[in-house]
């Protein structure tokens, strides 16, 4: 964004934004989310794309499901919902009640692929995301 064409004291009051350190637990949540996404995406396409043979985004579809097994603590969503996976989902902003989430994940399953996966894995802990990269791989 270019800034000149404005005045100076809104430039300056602006660029003071940019200089906010933010809270060390916020960047460790997200350095995180980072390392994780990737470690995680690798495995899977190790796995699905070139020790199987399926065909891209064949493993993206399976670390999803993999993520809602988790969030449902290792219960099919066929079944419903359990409160720990309800737990996972209230970290978002404005589904404190089950129907809220219920409508959040329904509008969630229209979104990219890209999306969901980036949104539910936000949702996690960082211990959390160290616990499905660490024990609860099937790989």
């Amino acid at each position: 964004m270019d800034l000149s064409r404005l005045p100076r004291d809104i430039q300056l009051h602006i660029l003071s934004y940019t200089y906010r350190t933010q809270p060390e637990a916020l960047c460790e949540d997200i350095r995180n989310f980072v390392e994780t996404k990737e470690e995680l995406l690798q495995k899977y396409h190790r796995y699905w794309i070139v020790r199987l043979g399926m065909s891209f985004p064949t493993d993206r579809y399976w670390l999803l499901n993999d993520f809602f097994y988790y969030a449902n603590h290792y219960k099919q969503t066929l079944f419903g919902y359990s409160e720990p996976f309800y737990r996972v989902f209230r970290r978002g902003y404005g589904l404190e009640r089950p129907e809220a989430v219920d409508a959040f994940v329904r509008k969630l399953g229209t979104k990219s692929l890209e999306t969901q996966i980036n949104v539910v894995l936000g949702l996690f802990t960082p211990d959390q995301r160290d616990d499905l990269c660490v024990n609860n791989m099937m790989f």
